[in-house]
């Protein structure tokens, strides 16, 4: 794939120009109609400029795996494998992306149910099936947008990078960032 320094330019300001205003479309409307995004669990909050610097540490493994998600979900598997319909192919991807945080959320919450013990709960593991729903949302949809922005601009890239913010700022957001000293 031919790509010039310009055209990885407007990719990247294109990114941010969509992310951007999507903060901003959750903020003013958290400040200006006081309205509370707290009954999203994988809600986009305000949050402290400190969070800022955290962000950017784990911003580049973010958009590791979010562009070559992207990359693979468009480039390599753009077809129709499950028969004719797109749509289920990018369901089925969609599908099997999630299907592993879905499959250990699962298994805390079923060990917790049928015995009343999970050993997920507690120690250095603590809420872990819980913290699951916010993964098992984020990849199953990330491959949907990534699909979708890719049909409409044929870059394997944008979908990826948009991703991979909006996932890091959702997961920052709600949790904390501890790096070893």
């Amino acid at each position: 794939m031919k790509t010039s320094a310009f055209s990885v330019f407007k990719t990247i300001m294109l990114a941010l120009t969509v992310t951007g205003g999507t903060l901003l479309l959750v903020w003013g409307a958290q400040y200006f109609f006081k309205t509370n995004f707290s009954f999203l669990y994988w809600g986009i909050m305000p949050f402290g400029s400190f969070k800022i610097v955290d962000m950017l540490k784990v911003l580049p493994i973010f958009l590791i795996g979010y562009v070559i998600s992207s990359i693979f979900i468009n480039c390599m598997n753009y077809n129709t494998s499950y028969g004719k319909n797109k749509i289920v192919n990018i369901l089925v991807l969609a599908l099997v992306t999630a299907a592993v945080p879905a499959l250990v959320s699962g298994a805390g919450w079923a060990k917790f149910m049928l015995t009343g013990v999970n050993d997920l709960f507690g120690a250095a593991y603590t809420r872990i099936p819980d913290s699951m729903f916010l993964t098992v949302f984020l990849l199953f949809i990330t491959p949907l947008t990534a699909r979708g922005i890719y049909s409409k601009t044929r870059n394997p890239y944008l979908g990826g990078i948009i991703n991979a913010i909006l996932a890091m700022v959702i997961t920052c957001v709600n949790c904390q960032v501890v790096f070893p000293a």
